[in-house]
């Protein structure tokens, strides 16, 4: 729908506002909005691989990756400073 994508367009260009903003104020942000972007890409690769479309049913091994791929695993392939963030621990 023409509007829904508007609409979620508009959001974005908010939120980057507001984030230039802050940072012309003085925020001295964690990590850059590239690397929010690699690490959202990375939880959404992950989800996509834990979780496999219809397309993967043939396989055998769908039944087994969500039991194997914790949230453990996922962090295994992220970068310290990403870790940190899905951890909530970087203030």
């Amino acid at each position: 729908n023409t509007k829904e994508i508007k609409q979620i367009i508009d959001y974005y260009v908010e939120f980057i506002s507001w984030y230039y903003k802050k940072i012309e104020e003085g925020y001295d942000a964690y990590i850059n909005l590239d690397e929010i972007n690699n690490l959202i890409t990375k939880i959404g690769l992950w989800y996509e691989f834990k979780y496999p479309d219809k397309y993967f049913e043939t396989y055998d091994f769908e039944d087994d990756l969500p039991e194997y791929m914790d949230i453990n695993r996922l962090k295994d392939s992220l970068l310290t400073k990403e870790v940190s963030i899905l951890d909530s621990q970087y203030r």
